[in-house]
């Protein structure tokens, strides 16, 4: 992930690592919370690999391909985007369906991986506008000249006098 993130800002910008960064990140480290508040066993069958000693709902495995795929595809444009999308889909099926294999998880402990990343993601996205205007108002904003008393010098803006 910090290699994905390290390559992004040297490619593109910083705006578009943060995003990587913080889609990857938040949207993979928000299931944990959610592990312990649901408690939910992991399948036990017979015969089968034996299961982590961890929480089943939702899937850590699945959250990180998704929240790494959803970064991804908010940084890539046109047909990158496009190859990213199908690419990425196709790796969060496998790691799914893995799972679901190795009877460490219900089907609905990977499903619930998959929507739970895209909710963060729409969150934290909302975050990163929010942040980006921030940023991006305060650059363009108007500087005021110092002066050393304001009771006494005019206040200037870029020059100008302002009364």
């Amino acid at each position: 992930m910090l290699v994905c993130a390290a390559l992004i800002w040297w490619r593109q910008n910083r705006w578009q690592a943060a995003r990587f960064a913080a889609v990857a990140a938040i949207g993979w480290l928000s299931v944990e919370p959610v592990k312990l508040l649901v408690h939910r066993p992991r399948p036990v069958l017979p015969n089968v690999h034996a299961a982590a000693e961890s929480w089943s709902f939702p899937s850590g495995h699945v959250a990180l391909v998704t929240a790494v795929v959803l970064g991804l595809v908010l940084v890539t444009t046109g047909r990158s985007r496009a190859v990213t999308i199908i690419f990425g889909s196709a790796a969060v099926i496998v790691v799914a369906l893995s799972r679901l294999t190795l009877a460490v998880h219900y089907p609905s402990d990977t499903a619930a991986s998959v929507v739970w990343v895209g909710a963060v993601t729409v969150i934290v996205m909302s975050g990163m506008r929010v942040v980006e205007a921030a940023n991006t108002d305060r650059a363009t904003r108007p500087r005021r000249a110092e002066t050393a008393g304001a009771d006494t010098q005019p206040i200037l803006i870029d020059g100008v006098r302002q009364d």
